[in-house]
């Protein structure tokens, strides 16, 4: 029997997981229950997806879901935790999906079986990566309850939570750096002459042919660069651009998002020292 979800936030993560496990079919309408602080939100969800629960009572909810799915900004934790209690029943899985704290530290705010996600927008495709950590108190019973409903989102990798930033930074940032990246390519095309809706198009349907390529022909990133430069030619030429100007370009990328979160982990334990001092 399938387990009963309850996503609390249902912003732009919160319906896409919740599309995701009903087009996806892990779990039927009815058995997702859903909240989010602004009704109209959950509501319009609701709407969409016909039989699925709504609720405006953050404890009921909880009761009558096995697997909680924590879907709101690390600012609006508190605030939940305030409404939904900050133990956990044992035959209760809670997930979180926000950007911080770290498991670390929600093993000290909740008391409970935790596990803790890192999804990505393009998993409303039913592709993409989820990264996936469990908490201490989570037993073999508990991930084979909550990893069907990964699966559907496309695949799930399990990863030590201090790879989590490195590693999002592809999944979960990544969609909006690659956009920007081609978008950039299409901008000066567009500098160059071309109308906008062409140079977005030719763009857009190059990069989704590339990762279609190299997904069928086994190709890693190296590997595509060397089958599309030729020596000598125009590509070979724009490669050595992005190689020297590139990398350090992106380790800066890197170092602003690892910067962010920091921020971010230590205003929660600031918000959460009650908590965090005591245990």
């Amino acid at each position: 029997m399938a387990a009963r979800i309850g996503v609390i936030g249902t912003g732009s993560l919160g319906s896409t997981l919740v599309r995701g496990f009903v087009n996806g079919k892990a779990a039927k309408a009815g058995e997702i229950n859903i909240l989010n602080r602004t009704q109209a939100k959950a509501q319009k969800l609701a709407e969409e997806l016909p039989g699925v629960n709504l609720f405006r009572d953050y404890r009921e909810l909880v009761k009558e879901s096995e697997i909680i799915f924590l879907c709101v900004k690390p600012g609006d934790l508190k605030a939940v935790l305030e409404k939904t209690g900050y133990s956990f029943d044992e035959g209760k899985i809670v997930v979180s999906t926000l950007l911080a704290p770290p498991l670390s530290d929600l093993e000290r705010i909740i008391d409970g079986k935790l596990a803790r996600i890192y999804p990505s927008v393009t998993q409303s495709t039913g592709r993409g990566v989820t990264l996936l950590t469990w908490g201490q108190k989570v037993q073999a019973g508990d991930k084979s309850k909550l990893i069907p409903y990964l699966a559907v989102l496309g695949k799930y990798y399990e990863l030590p939570e201090k790879y989590y930033r490195a590693a999002g930074d592809v999944t979960s940032c990544g969609p909006a750096f690659m956009a920007c990246m081609v978008g950039a390519l299409a901008a000066e095309a567009v500098r160059r002459g071309i109308p906008r809706q062409a140079a977005d198009e030719i763009a857009l349907e190059t990069m989704l042919g590339t990762a279609l390529l190299m997904k069928e022909k086994g190709l890693d990133f190296e590997g595509l660069a060397r089958q599309v430069a030729t020596p000598g030619g125009c590509t070979a030429e724009g490669l050595k651009v992005l190689q020297k100007g590139l990398p350090p370009l992106v380790e800066e990328v890197y170092e602003a998002t690892c910067r962010r979160e920091n921020e971010i982990i230590l205003g929660l334990r600031k918000v959460f020292s009650d908590r965090l001092d005591s245990k």
